[in-house]
């Protein structure tokens, strides 16, 4: 039987006075995506790619975006000790805290004896804010990576969730 992964994004906008509607997009609906398949009002990933959307800072305000992101997850194939990444950008600069390439999400277990498999899943999650954004539009994306090529990473139920943080 083929899971089909589904994903929710919530943009919401916080203010230091009152706190604005949620909207809620669809996974097939995200302006940016990579790899991976529509199915229904979801949308699949592939083992690296990334999926984001904009979110605009009003005229005269800054604001910073805090950002989660957060998915059931299986590590597995490749040499064991191999990893799965998750970064998080604004405007293709990765928001703090920065880990580059040390950014692990889950890993394929830590010896051959103990490598997981497809079927080994567990909940996983990763919050970063950003710098002090100006007015304007501004592009969030999650990108997925692994440190071996011929290690896979499966996404299922996974939600990013961006708040917007007025500044000034």
């Amino acid at each position: 039987m083929k899971r089909v992964t589904r994903c929710v994004l919530a943009v919401a906008a916080l203010t230091a006075v009152n706190a604005q509607a949620q909207t809620t997009i669809n996974g097939k609906d995200l302006i940016a995506r990579s790899t991976g398949a529509a199915s229904g009002n979801a949308w699949s990933l592939g083992s690296t790619g990334y999926v984001g959307t904009y979110v605009t800072v009003p005229a005269g305000e800054t604001d910073k975006l805090l950002v989660s992101f957060n998915a059931e997850t299986a590590c597995y194939g490749g040499s064991a000790g191999e990893r799965c990444l998750v970064g998080i950008t604004v405007d293709n600069a990765e928001i703090a805290p920065a880990a580059g390439s040390d950014s692990y999400f889950d890993n394929n277990g830590p010896t051959d004896t103990s490598k997981h498999t497809q079927a080994t899943q567990a909940q996983h999650a990763i919050v970063r804010i950003s710098p002090t954004l100006s007015a304007g539009a501004h592009t969030v994306r999650v990108e997925l990576a692994t440190t071996s090529s011929s290690t896979k990473l499966k996404y299922d139920d996974w939600t990013i969730a961006v708040q917007r943080v007025r500044v000034t």
